[in-house]
């Protein structure tokens, strides 16, 4: 009976270490850093309800006055939208996340369309040129056009987390990282 109480006894201590081994790996800063930057990454990815807020409010109103819709423009937008995740390395209290972001440039689409829409005028008489709200729609529908047929790229970025005084990991540079691949 000895024998059997001291297995258990055994048994019990080696399932709370490899318990709390398993814990310690789930809630290391590399595990907390990588969640972070994915969670970050997969928000955008399925075209969240802030990121199609962030295009509305810093081009709502201009893509309005040309007749295109924000989720439309969005879900066009991220179509082919990915990231992979790589190395999280930690020196001195600041940790270095490595991704690399596949999306369409912004800076792109922009060339695309003007090269696009003038090349649209170009074909236009003197009539059509005079209808202001004819314009408009063209360039609607040009920017459409380009965003919709706009091929993917991959950047690699570095997203720069400090450690807060709570113990948690913020990142630093997220916009910037991000600005840098999709434009």
């Amino acid at each position: 009976m000895t024998k059997t109480i001291g297995k258990r006894i055994t048994l019990a201590v080696a399932m709370a270490v490899l318990a709390a081994v398993t814990l310690t790996a789930c809630n290391s800063p590399e595990a907390a850093i990588r969640d972070d930057l994915t969670n970050q990454l997969e928000t955008i990815k399925q075209g969240d309800d802030s990121f199609v807020s962030g295009i509305e409010e810093n081009a709502g109103e201009d893509f309005a006055s040309l007749g295109i819709d924000t989720d439309e423009f969005a879900t066009a937008y991220l179509d082919g939208f990915d990231y992979t995740g790589e190395d999280v390395s930690i020196k001195d209290g600041i940790a270095t996340a490595k991704a690399t972001i596949t999306c369409k440039s912004l800076d792109g689409i922009m060339t695309d369309f003007q090269n696009d829409y003038y090349s649209r005028l170009d074909s236009l008489d003197i009539t059509e040129l005079s209808d202001q709200d004819a314009l408009k729609q063209l360039a609607g529908e040009t920017m459409m056009d380009v965003v919709e047929t706009a091929e993917t790229a991959e950047t690699d970025c570095e997203f720069t987390y400090t450690r807060t005084p709570k113990g948690t990991w913020k990142c630093d540079n997220g916009d910037e990282a991000l600005a840098q691949a999709m434009n």
